[in-house]
């Protein structure tokens, strides 16, 4: 017997709520799926070291070494001052951080094609490219140089890293760096360094012509006190 339309009303009505009330919750669910996927914490932005190392200069430039403290550097930044600390727990952290940083633009530019010159030349090209890295902190150097004496321990760091990357700059220009002889040669590439960038600081044509003339001048005078000791070494060995 077929059964009539008044009970076939009621379960075509309960299936149809049923099916409504999932297709909700499926609806509710997936929401809630894309609200916490929406949540997700994003990563970090990267701790812009290039924007603090600059600060880091300026500062010096404008307060000097002596005064200088790292809450005015992550306000130049516009860094976190507790993340900046965790980074760097002192002013000396920082100095080597420049160092290590103006290190690594050198090592950029060494060009593999540069083997055939001479080690004169290469060292030339070498020296005259860390002035240009140094460039834009020219201020915070020349303030620097005259500070630094007054804050021992910075100096002997700032000396060690300095002697550090004479050390790799002569290996890269084909000299002596590993044995007891380059380091005699290192600690005279500091020290002709050093002679070369204080007419660097002082130097204010636009194309650096008083310091290429120095670096060329002091170059030649370390060239021959190199043969002269070259010499000396050969002499002492034959006569032995």
């Amino acid at each position: 017997m077929a059964q009539s339309p008044s009970k076939k009303t009621p379960s075509r009505k309960a299936a149809a709520q049923k099916a409504a009330a999932k297709k909700s919750a499926g609806k509710k669910a997936g929401a809630k799926k894309t609200r916490a996927k929406k949540a997700a914490p994003l990563p970090p932005p990267p701790f812009p070291e290039a924007a603090v190392l600059q600060a880091f200069m300026d500062e010096i430039a404008s307060a000097g070494w002596t005064d200088l403290n790292l809450a005015a550097v992550a306000g130049r930044a516009k860094v976190d001052p507790s993340e900046l600390e965790r980074r760097y727990a002192t002013k000396t952290s920082l100095l080597r951080a420049f160092q290590d940083m103006v290190d690594e633009q050198v090592m950029a530019a060494v060009d593999p094609e540069d083997q055939d010159e001479s080690t004169r030349d290469r060292l030339f090209d070498l020296l005259m490219q860390r002035f240009d890295v140094l460039a834009p902190y020219k201020a915070g150097l020349a303030r620097l140089s005259r500070e630094l004496i007054g804050d021992p321990i910075a100096l002997v760091v700032w000396g060690a890293r300095l002697k550090r990357s004479m050390a790799w700059i002569l290996s890269a220009s084909g000299g002596p760096s590993d044995s007891c002889l380059g380091r005699v040669h290192t600690d005279g590439l500091t020290a002709l360094w050093l002679a070369t960038a204080r007419v660097w600081l002082q130097d204010d044509t636009p194309d650096l012509t008083k310091t290429m003339a120095a670096l060329d001048k002091n170059l030649a005078r370390a060239e021959q006190a190199a043969n002269q000791l070259a010499q000396l070494l050969w002499r002492r060995g034959a006569a032995a």
